[in-house]
Parts: C-alpha cells; sequence; structure tokens
C-alpha cells in the first residue's frame, strides 16, 4: 500500500510550527535578564541542599511553594572610585645647588584630596666631595628629608635620593608640594632626572602613617 505524500501546503504548516516555537523561545531567553539587567531567581529553603533556579519573570512570576526569590543586577552596583595618578613632574633640564637652601623643582596640586608624595632625582658630585641634602615638602607641613654622601677619592660620584611623604591632612586645590636640595660642605653639585608625583590615595588616618 502506498502511503500519502506530505503536500507543499501541509509541509509548509509543519515549518512555521517549527520556527514559531523557536522564535518564542528565542524570546524567553532574550527575558533573562530582564530589562532592566535584573536576573530572577528562586532558591530551595527546604531541606540541606539549596538550589538556585534562574526564572523568567515574564512567564513565572512568583516562586513555587518552598523556594524563596532571590534576585540579582547582571552588571552590579558600581565600586569606589579607586586611586589614580593625578599628576607628575619631570625636569630632565637639571640644575645646580650650593650651600644655600634652593628648591629645585615645585607642582601644583589640582584636585583637592589626600594624596601620597614622592620625588626621586639624581646627584652629581664632580669632585666627590661633599653631601646633598634633599626635602619634600607638604603644603600641610609634613615632609621627607634625604641624603647622599660624597666620597674623598677625588673622583665623579653619583647617585640618587628618593623621598616619600603621605599627609594626614587634606591637600587643597592650587597648593604647590616643593622639592628643595643644598650642598652645604663642597663644591656646588649636579641635580638632574628631577620627578615628583601625586598618587590620590583617599582619606589617611593616624595608624597609616
Amino acid at each position: 500500500m502506498n502511503r500519502p505524500r506530505m503536500g507543499t501546503w501541509t509541509k509548509g504548516i509543519v515549518v512555521g510550527i517549527i520556527f514559531g516555537g523557536l522564535v518564542a523561545t528565542g524570546i524567553s531567553w532574550a527575558s533573562i535578564p530582564d530589562s532592566n539587567g535584573v536576573i530572577h531567581g528562586c532558591y530551595k529553603t527546604r531541606g540541606t541542599t539549596h538550589s538556585l533556579k534562574v526564572i523568567d519573570s515574564a512567564v513565572t512570576s512568583s516562586c513555587p511553594s518552598g523556594y524563596t526569590s532571590l534576585d540579582w543586577s547582571e552588571t552590579g552596583p558600581q565600586g569606589p572610585q579607586g586611586p589614580s595618578l593625578l599628576q607628575g613632574g619631570y625636569d630632565n633640564n637639571g640644575t645646580t645647588v650650593s650651600s644655600a637652601l634652593q628648591t629645585v623643582d615645585t607642582m601644583t596640586i589640582t584636585n583637592t584630596g589626600y594624596y601620597e608624595l614622592s620625588a626621586k632625582l639624581d646627584v652629581d658630585l664632580e669632585t666627590g666631595l661633599g653631601d646633598v641634602s634633599c626635602q619634600l615638602l607638604s603644603p600641610t607641613g609634613d615632609s621627607d628629608t634625604g641624603v647622599y654622601a660624597g666620597n674623598s677619592s677625588g673622583s665623579l660620584a653619583y647617585g640618587t635620593i628618593s623621598l616619600l611623604v603621605t599627609p594626614s591632612d587634606e591637600i587643597t586645590a592650587g597648593q604647590s608640594v616643593t622639592l628643595s636640595c643644598i650642598e652645604p660642605y663642597g663644591p656646588a653639585a649636579g641635580i638632574f632626572d628631577i620627578k615628583i608625583a601625586a598618587l590620590e590615595v583617599g582619606s589617611v588616618s593616624n595608624s597609616q602613617l
């Protein structure tokens, strides 16, 4: 016996039903998370295993018996502002210092806040004699001092001074950080590759100092 063949019109109905089902399924998937970016779920409160099921709130408006609703955001809340390097100064031209305290570089703070201040510079003692002392001074009055000690060999002495200050008080926009140096004993010393940086760190407590 010959089986009846499916006609073109019947095939079209079947394909349409299948396609419609796929589209409907796609719409259901697309609603998780919902239009506000919220993912809806239900977790089991009975027993020892608390399984979690994600639901489509457009289809299922509430959790079944024995489950409690639990919603969360797809993106989550925005976190606090992290630390960022506000600004930095770099002076490669260099200068010379002698027996009088001399400002070798400054940097102006552009935003009010709490900062960690740092400075680094290279020292050149042509004859190797003398000591170079430098101070990084915050507008709050906090400071750090570093010394590069030469030698008595009569030959070139070269070194680096690094300074770090963490003021406990807020620095106001427009105030300046100052780097000063002095060479009180020997001939003039060369100062170059001067760098000053300010890193915003948020409020600072006494326990952090």
